[in-house]
């Protein structure tokens, strides 16, 4: 299946809602790499006797984003400015995420159930 939902959360950062699966898009300059997944945490599976499953499996969201310099050095302003709202878009892309949990859980088609919890990866 192709294309389902994408959204542009920030100046840098999108979302891609495909099936079964959430792929961030970050500008070429954006110095982060940003992920969003549904993990599965209880694969439980229960029979009735007439062969349905009572269960279905649970998920959870989770992200997470990984700075890929070694290391954030400053030597203006300007630099802290701009780190600093690349912090605020990571926060906000992660808040609207959670907010939109799920939406995005039934838009990428998963089979089971989401969790109320977030996590990280």
């Amino acid at each position: 299946m192709g294309l389902v939902n994408k959204t542009r959360i920030t100046d840098n950062l999108a979302v891609i809602i495909g099936n079964q699966h959430i792929d961030v898009i970050a500008t070429e300059d954006f110095p982060f790499d940003v992920q969003i997944r549904f993990i599965k945490t209880d694969d439980a599976q229960l029979d009735d006797g007439s062969g349905k499953k009572v269960f279905t499996p649970e998920y959870q969201m989770a992200f997470a984003a990984a700075y890929k310099g070694k290391s954030a050095f400053f030597s203006n302003t300007e630099d802290i400015k701009s780190f600093t709202k690349q912090l605020k878009e990571i926060k906000e892309l992660f808040e609207f995420a959670t907010l939109n949990k799920q939406t995005w859980f039934d838009t990428a088609s998963f089979d089971g159930v989401l969790s109320q919890k977030v996590g990280s990866l």
